[in-house]
């Protein structure tokens, strides 16, 4: 909470009233227990941050793609199914870290993504492309 506290904008009332109103949730990635319970709280935004970030480059990408995806699918179901009306997802440049812009070009936008199918991309920038696109693609 005090993290957020000089981000918002207002008097320092308005700013205590609001972070009274946050409620910070853990759970699980790969597993169903608990969502449906902490989306009943009359929630009106979910904010998804969690992703696995391996400490070391793990025996099989699946040990990290597939929680991150199921993850943010799972938790985009929850709050579809409990009415929830906003959601923000983190991005990463990982998205787009292998992404060669045309020479046109000097942003990145919503057509650009790291190429998993490069050889040496890492798990963890796979699972943060691969799980922004399921993202999109659920939306």
């Amino acid at each position: 909470r005090n993290a957020l506290y000089s981000h918002l904008q207002g008097s320092n009332e308005a700013k205590a009233e609001a972070l009274s109103r946050l409620s910070v949730v853990e759970l699980d990635l790969t597993c169903d227990a608990g969502w449906e319970d902490a989306m009943k709280s009359n929630i009106d935004v979910l904010i998804h941050l969690a992703s696995p970030v391996p400490i070391e480059e793990p025996t099989s990408e699946e040990e990290v793609t597939r929680p991150a995806i199921d993850g943010a699918l799972r938790a985009l179901q929850a709050a579809h199914v409990a009415g929830v009306t906003r959601v923000i997802v983190t991005s990463s440049v990982a998205a787009v870290v292998n992404c060669n812009l045309p020479d046109e070009r000097s942003e990145y936008n919503e057509s650009d993504w790291t190429d998993c199918r490069k050889s040496g991309i890492s798990a963890y920038v796979k699972s943060k492309t691969l799980t922004e696109r399921a993202i999109w693609d659920w939306c």
